[in-house]
């Protein structure tokens, strides 16, 4: 609040002198201040729905893979998790009409991003399972490499920021 105050004197100033340029300039600048202020608070927005996600689902990854599979039941797929830690590199299987996809899921800090590694296992799982497409969600981000293979191999990176929009969407 010191900040739009110390504008607010400079701005009385600018006035009393009719110095119009200076008001210009201030202006800009505050207009620069509220733009950036929004943007945080957009990208708050967001990330603190996923917050919400890692403390309900801290400790219990199976229940957030059903959550994920709900979610995509929620948009006309029909989902099967799959149990255990024996999964072959998938936790949820969706189909809809004859297609058929992989889905890994990651509870995972926002710090804790997604390699390319993990990435190349559900690009193996999709190929073992025959089925037409993976997706990749998580609460967090994907590196630039895991990106750059996911686009190669078509397949699909959901990460904190479009899961919450998804969320948002879809419930």
């Amino acid at each position: 609040m010191a900040f739009i105050s110390y504008l607010k004197d400079i701005s009385d100033f600018a006035l009393a002198n009719k110095d119009y340029s200076l008001l210009a300039i201030l202006l800009f600048i505050l207009l620069i201040v509220i733009i950036k202020r929004l943007i945080k608070a957009f990208k708050n927005r967001h990330y603190s729905r996923i917050k919400r996600l890692l403390g309900a689902y801290r400790g219990r990854p199976l229940e957030f893979e059903y959550f994920i599979a709900g979610l995509y039941e929620a948009m006309g797929y029909s989902a099967e998790v799959t149990h255990g830690s024996h999964d072959g590199g998938k936790d949820i299987i969706l189909s809809k009409g004859k297609k058929s996809y992989v889905v890994e899921v990651k509870l995972y800090e926002q710090e804790n991003k997604i390699s390319r590694e993990k990435i190349q296992k559900l690009h193996s799982a999709m190929i073992d399972t025959d089925a037409n497409g993976a997706i990749f969600v998580t609460t967090s981000d994907f590196t630039k490499e895991a990106l750059a293979y996911a686009d190669k191999h078509n397949i699909v990176t959901v990460n904190g920021t479009k899961l919450s929009k998804l969320i948002k969407n879809r419930m």
